[in-house]
């Protein structure tokens, strides 16, 4: 129980220094111990500053995003189901950042984009009909599955 509070405290930087270590073995023990523990602090204290960071900047995006539509909706007078359907879209951009995939495979050969395209789109291409019918022509799937976006229903349901 003492070895695994001494751990703790060290580990997580406390250290109340109620527990020392007392020979060289143990002082050596103490030092990679506080090593690790710094190291891994400070790791994972750069990847939560990293993850609220990104989520910061694409809240901060749809929320320009937002405001730009609400004011586009009172100087054009949009209508309300325009304007929530909009709205969504925008959400579902967001939400799948078609962007960072778009520019990632766009950086790839010719080859390699149509294959990680045809991956991608697979749940697309074989529910619709248009493109079941063309399931042999790999280059005409793998070029115009990513150009389409989803379009909202009545119901407000997805659909291609």
């Amino acid at each position: 129980m003492v070895s695994s509070y001494f751990t703790v405290t060290t580990i997580t930087t406390v250290g109340y220094g109620d527990i020392s270590a007392t020979t060289g073995s143990e002082r050596i023990f103490c030092i990679v111990l506080m090593i690790i523990g710094v190291i891994g602090f400070s790791f994972s204290t750069g990847a939560l500053s990293s993850i609220l960071h990104n989520y910061d900047t694409s809240q901060a995006r749809l929320k320009e995003q937002m405001i730009v539509l609400d004011k586009i909706k009172k100087k054009y007078d949009v209508p309300d189901p325009l304007y929530n359907q909009l709205r969504k879209s925008i959400t579902y951009d967001v939400q799948k950042s078609t962007a960072d995939v778009i520019e990632f495979i766009s950086s790839l050969s010719s080859n390699l984009k149509l294959e990680l395209s045809l991956i991608i789109h697979r749940n697309m291409y074989e529910k619709v009909r248009f493109f079941s019918e063309r399931k042999d022509d790999f280059n005409f799937i793998g070029w115009v599955c990513p150009l389409l976006r989803p379009m909202l229903t009545v119901d407000m349901g997805y659909i291609y």
